[in-house]
């Protein structure tokens, strides 16, 4: 069965089994509206994310991804590789919503406090990453010395800045009053429009005339 016919028909069980009866290699399902691709073919409204997954949206595209405890709001011109607890950003922006997050991020370790809707955007600039705590703190890093990011505050990582131990804390640089304000006006239109985006795809969908 080729990798198309498997994402339809995992897309499919949502509607009629529980999340844990759908396929076991899935790790997440995707939403979408607009332009979005998964591995360059275009990606169905609603389908199965697989490990190695490469999700990219277009300029006016939105696309949500939900797994375990965790949901991945993407913004227009993003590319993002998925995998079971890791996350490769290429491009763009993403926000990351859950509870008990732990993630790698291009490398870095991001988890939240545990908070029930912790809240954190992730933006790709050059190779470097900039990641603000929206909702409940943050930790990043690994190593014996982990950093603390507060709600409301952010970060300028290198690359690779988190895989070496406690170094995450002398590489990274806080950022900016005034970078944290325009970084959390981006987050909330990144949501917003996810949300808006994908209620008005379902609605255009669900008001289309049945082809007899």
């Amino acid at each position: 069965m080729s990798a198309t016919w498997v994402r339809i028909c995992c897309a499919l069980m949502l509607f009629v089994f529980p999340a844990s009866m759908v396929a076991s290699d899935a790790v997440g399902i995707l939403q979408t509206a607009g332009a979005v691709t998964i591995d360059g073919r275009p990606a169905l409204p609603q389908s199965a994310v697989f490990p190695g997954d490469n999700i990219r949206t277009g300029d006016s595209a939105r696309a949500v991804v939900t797994t375990r405890g965790m949901m991945i709001s993407l913004a227009p011109n993003s590319s993002l590789r998925i995998d079971t607890g890791k996350l490769g950003l290429d491009s763009g922006a993403v926000v990351v919503s859950g509870g008990n997050v732990a993630v790698s991020v291009n490398g870095t370790r991001i988890a939240t406090s545990g908070e029930s809707s912790s809240k954190f955007l992730v933006q790709r600039v050059n190779d470097d990453l900039k990641v603000v705590a929206l909702k409940g703190d943050l930790t990043i890093g690994d190593g014996p010395q982990p950093t603390t990011v507060p709600a409301t505050k952010g970060v300028d990582i290198p690359p690779q800045a988190g895989t070496n131990g406690g170094s995450t804390a002398a590489r990274m640089s806080w950022m900016s009053n005034s970078d944290l304000g325009i970084l959390i006006v981006v987050a909330a239109g990144i949501v917003a429009g996810v949300t808006l985006g994908i209620v008005n795809s379902q609605n255009a969908k669900s008001s289309s005339p049945s082809i007899p």
